[in-house]
């Protein structure tokens, strides 16, 4: 109905190198297979280690400050008051 909140898919595919849950070979990266498609009709891409905040240990990948993602969610045309549908291609998460 027209109260209903909005609803945005987001595909966050992420590879995990060295691991069965690397790209594939020849893959462009999960952003430019995202763009080729298939995907899910209005899907947008999250890129994971795009907002990934850095870790003193180095440690890769980790969680982005409440600010960083919130400006991450906000580029995604995704704000508080909208449902999200999050999925990646390789049923990693």
């Amino acid at each position: 109905g027209p109260d209903a909140p909005v609803l945005r898919v987001v595909d966050a595919t992420w590879y995990l190198p060295n691991s069965p849950f690397a790209a594939p070979a020849g893959s462009p990266g999960a952003e430019a297979e995202h763009v080729e498609g298939p995907r899910i009709p209005g899907a947008r891409f999250f890129d994971v280690d795009a907002v990934a905040s850095p870790h003193p240990g180095g440690v890769p990948h980790m969680l982005p400050d409440e600010a960083t993602f919130a400006k991450a969610m906000a580029s995604l045309g995704i704000n508080r008051t909208m449902r999200v549908v999050v999925y990646d291609r390789l049923g990693l998460f």
